[in-house]
């Protein structure tokens, strides 16, 4: 963006899908990091449990809700009416 000229959020927009902890200056959304590794402990704790060892066949995801960070990376535009 430097590099052409644009100037956010003047020119153009910028969200990210996931904005650091410590920055409210980029809009975007936002998860909780050690919900996750709560989360993923959890997993692992139940794998031990039922003696899943080793690489397994199955694919597993985390999922977890995030919330929106309004930021500044984005015009301001009025509601629609």
């Amino acid at each position: 963006l430097k590099k052409s000229k644009f100037r956010v959020p003047r020119d153009i927009g910028y969200v990210s899908l996931q904005t650091p902890l410590k920055n409210n200056r980029i809009s975007g959304m936002r998860k909780d990091p050690s919900r996750i590794c709560a989360m993923a402990v959890d997993l692992l704790f139940n794998l031990l449990y039922r003696n899943r060892l080793g690489r397994s066949s199955e694919a597993y995801s985390i999922q977890t809700e995030a919330v929106w960070v309004e930021g500044q990376s984005l015009k301001h535009q009025p509601p629609a009416s």
